[in-house]
């Protein structure tokens, strides 16, 4: 543009010959392409790969023992396909990871799409999800919730929750389960951890119920033991004055030996106030 003064006029501005035969074209309208479901490609985060060489166990501290023990304590990305099993109701399958004892336990759940998990009471137990990918509408009680990706929501404990997947993807689910342990539990009731001793019951004994109603069992039959003992050291005395008032001959010997045998054996049962056996030596003269 090329400004011209005039004395007579005000100041025009006109184009000049190069400027209009240089002009830009006109900038053609945006047109929007809807691509179809089936070309939408999801790229892999910058990371993947980094932990292909992780290991999967190591060495950390037993809670009871305090001793050094293996347990699983990474779990890779890769990992997670490899380990996931189909519920028997429903369309989503689900991958237990990690669990210490009956105490606590996580691991993935994924919903294809359209999936459902039907609805489920906690019971004792509190359940914490984190969406990793996807979107998921979430009933717990008698409110729905919508979390998308990167969010979080919890399960109380007595409460009963439905979750369905509500985007074009399969819905990826992290989970943690914890519950309580009373005192008197064992260690792993729920079998979630394969391979693990079974708890030692020799020093709970004496404190338990049975043990208690051993002992008094065991005490009835001592002191029934004993009022019985007399009566069969009477019995005793008694057939060994018969047999040594009737018994002659050869005989005579074998029976003297077989009841002092008796003898000594009655004598030696039941309480006595020396450790030492009691010894009866007796001499008939004819």
């Amino acid at each position: 543009m090329v400004r011209v003064s005039s004395s007579a006029g005000p100041i025009v501005d006109q184009p000049t010959a190069t400027s209009s035969s240089k002009s830009a074209p006109p900038t053609p309208p945006k047109t929007t392409k809807r691509r179809s479901r089936a070309s939408v490609t999801w790229a892999p985060f910058p990371e993947q790969g980094w932990d292909d060489n992780t290991p999967t166990n190591g060495n950390v501290l037993d809670f009871r023992t305090e001793k050094p023990v293996s347990r699983r304590i990474t779990h890779t990305e890769k990992l997670i396909s490899h380990s996931l099993r189909v519920a028997y109701e429903g369309n989503w399958s689900f991958s237990k990871v990690f669990a210490d004892g009956s105490f606590m336990a996580s691991g993935y759940i994924h919903l294809p799409v359209g999936g459902r998990k039907s609805s489920k009471s906690v019971k004792d137990n509190t359940y914490i999800f984190h969406v990793v990918e996807g979107a998921v509408n979430v009933k717990i009680h008698d409110t729905a919730y919508i979390i998308a990706q990167g969010g979080s929501f919890m399960v109380p404990r007595g409460n009963v929750y439905f979750i369905e997947n509500i985007c074009e993807r399969t819905a990826k689910l992290m989970f943690v389960q914890a519950r309580e342990v009373t005192a008197g539990e064992q260690d792993d009731p729920l079998r979630l951890v394969r391979g693990q001793s079974p708890p030692k019951l020799f020093p709970a004994l004496p404190k338990s119920k049975l043990f208690i109603l051993a002992g008094w069992v065991i005490e009835r039959l001592l002191k029934r033991f004993s009022k019985y003992r007399r009566v069969i050291l009477t019995w005793y005395l008694r057939s060994a004055m018969q047999v040594g008032r009737y018994v002659q001959g050869p005989r005579a010997y074998k029976a003297y030996m077989a009841f002092f045998i008796l003898g000594f054996f009655f004598r030696s049962l039941g309480p006595s106030r020396s450790l030492l056996p009691r010894i009866n030596v007796q001499v008939i003269r004819d």
